[in-house]
């Protein structure tokens, strides 16, 4: 039995090169100039339009996509930054074109705060009871 169904088909939105240029440039004007923002979604709709995309939806992951932005501007930390990039593939940004917006990815390793930090720092000259005596938190109570 042969069935033929559109289960298999892809049926997310696609956007033209030329539509996915002019999303990275209004992203990017957005970033580098804030004030331009309403101004710039008039066009946007009106570009929507002529190449029959949904702009609700589009205009919907922008903002998505900008109040990401906004949080790792506050916090940088690699999850906000895997958050935005998966988002920016939404608004019809591919990863090379992300990577042109300049925005910086989180440099956090883990493994070496935990090791720089002060709990975790041993110092040989440290003579503290908890290491001569080899009682862990025996300075507390006086040891």
């Amino acid at each position: 039995m042969n069935v033929s169904s559109d289960f298999r088909k892809n049926n997310a939105p696609t956007a033209s090169k030329a539509m996915q240029h002019y999303i990275f440039a209004f992203v990017q004007d957005c970033i580098n100039r804030p004030g331009s923002l309403a101004r710039n979604k008039e066009w946007l709709k009106d570009y929507c339009e002529s190449e029959k995309l949904n702009y609700s939806d589009l205009e919907y992951n922008l903002n998505v996509f900008f109040e990401l932005l906004e949080e790792y501007n506050r916090a940088s930390t690699p999850v906000l930054f895997r958050l935005l990039k998966s988002q920016s593939q939404n608004c019809f940004i591919d990863e090379e074109r992300f990577d042109l917006l300049k925005i910086n990815p989180a440099g956090y390793d883990f493994s070496t705060d935990m090791q720089s930090s002060g709990a975790y720092e041993y110092k040989e000259d440290d003579m503290s009871s908890s290491h001569s005596n080899g009682i862990v938190g025996g300075h507390i109570i006086g040891l």
